[in-house]
């Protein structure tokens, strides 16, 4: 009796067992395969190649190990590279985005840049003058005489006696006399030969300065002048002066440097990385510390075509309008030059990588996949840098983390090369070498035995 109650029960278990079995396989069974529980195959392992230390890839192992912190050395598994150029990169969306890859487009832009340096003030060598006396003689009078003093065009600047002067004057009135004397001639030649010498005499005192109207008032008075008046060329500022009273002069005394400030130069240094930008005609701006409200405006007139060696720069000349004499000569001020904008392809500055021989940056060829690209820049301003080879308009570069992806790209370029069939060829090669090249007879039959 006791035997039969305890199969009952056993039988009751195995149902109750057999139920939770087939209700757990529905439970846990994928849809749409009508309940029957689907086989998960095995992924197929892939082959290691090498391991490489986690803080710095360029260092690897062939064998597993532990760095100097305790931190065991990265698998790199065969089939890690992608196709395409040497050196891409193929990067996991979730490690791209926990390292910060930041992507930008290549684009055609308008490139601007300020050019910033230091100026110096001096004067226009094109205006500035100088008065000479044409005779010799003696200073009588000094009208200016100092430096600095603002003259006037035509203002009596000091009178000089000349005796050579006074006898020119003397035979200007005596031909005028003669002239007088055979106008009534009756012979022609007399009369044309009387009137060649009054031209004479009146063109030597206009080279010796004497004005139209000077000479007029000698022909009206019949007196001549005991000394002569010299006066200013030009509406400017007296720069230097030699005039004294009683001075001996010549024609080769320079009496007065007069110069019209009216316009000045400005000089500033430039760098040979900013000199690209500038052109003759680029707008210009000089700030005084002195001289409050806007800054003055003018333009490039000149870039000189030499080198400052101690510095390392290049003169460039400005021109400014100072019509209110506020620009003096020696003053130092900032100047600004706006450089000429340029339409041209160009991408953010930090996507270029220098590599002190060559410059690249790392295209996006698909999601996660980024390719080395070798280029050629040109200028930099604004934070973008201009290309001219190696990219065109709408291609994606990197232009955050690329140093990361650099040392990735670097260390599977170089495993590339170690694994190239060339390379593995030349290394059986080398397995194969007889060893006993070099050995003797003896030696060999030795190895033999």
């Amino acid at each position: 009796m006791k035997g039969v109650k305890t199969a009952i029960v056993a039988l009751i278990f195995l149902v109750i067992g057999l139920s939770i079995g087939l209700y757990g396989s529905a439970m846990f069974s994928k849809p749409g395969t009508g309940g029957k529980p689907t086989a998960v195959s095995p992924s197929p392992k892939k082959k290691i190649l090498f391991y490489r230390n986690p803080m710095n890839p360029s260092i690897t192992s062939p064998v597993p190990k532990k760095d100097e912190m305790g931190m065991d050395y990265v698998p790199v598994y065969e089939g890690g590279e992608s196709g395409g150029p040497a050196g891409t990169v193929t990067i996991d969306p979730v490690v791209e985005q926990n390292i910060g890859v930041r992507i930008s487009k290549a684009r055609v832009m308008r490139l601007s840049k300020m050019v910033r340096t230091y100026g110096r003030v001096a004067l226009d060598e094109d205006r500035i003058y100088s008065v000479y006396p044409r005779f010799k003689g003696w200073i009588e009078r000094v009208i200016v005489s100092r430096e600095g003093e603002r003259v006037k065009k035509g203002q009596l600047l000091c009178t000089v006696y000349s005796p050579e002067l006074l006898s020119t004057e003397q035979e200007y009135l005596v031909a005028l006399k003669g002239k007088e004397i055979l106008k009534g001639s009756d012979i022609g030649l007399l009369r044309k030969n009387s009137s060649r010498l009054v031209s004479a005499a009146k063109r030597r005192l206009e080279l010796f300065g004497i004005t139209e109207s000077e000479i007029r008032r000698l022909e009206r008075t019949s007196r001549p002048l005991t000394a002569l008046g010299l006066t200013s060329i030009v509406t400017g500022t007296v720069m230097k002066t030699e005039a004294r009273k009683g001075l001996f002069v010549t024609p080769r005394t320079p009496l007065y440097q007069i110069a019209d400030l009216s316009m000045v130069w400005v000089f500033a240094e430039v760098y040979e990385k900013d000199l690209p930008w500038i052109e003759k005609g680029n707008e210009a701006e000089i700030r005084f510390e002195a001289l409050k409200g806007a800054p003055l405006k003018g333009k490039v007139d000149f870039i000189y075509p030499y080198e400052n060696l101690e510095k390392r720069t290049i003169k460039v000349r400005m021109i400014f309008p100072n019509g209110d004499g506020r620009l003096r000569p020696e003053m130092f001020g900032d100047v600004s030059i706006m450089a000429s904008p340029r339409m041209t392809l160009a991408v953010p500055s930090q996507a270029v990588i220098n590599t002190g021989t060559r410059e690249l940056v790392f295209v996006q060829t698909a999601p996660g996949r980024f390719e080395p690209r070798e280029i050629e820049t040109g200028i930099s301003a604004s934070g973008y840098t201009e290309i001219l080879k190696g990219l065109s308009p709408g291609e994606d570069v990197v232009t955050s983390s690329q140093f990361l992806i650099d040392s990735e790209s670097r260390l599977r370029e170089a495993t590339a090369k170690m694994l190239s069939p060339d390379k593995e060829k030349a290394a059986g090669n080398m397995g194969k070498m007889d060893m006993g090249a070099g050995m003797g007879k003896g030696q060999k039959a030795h190895n033999k035995r």
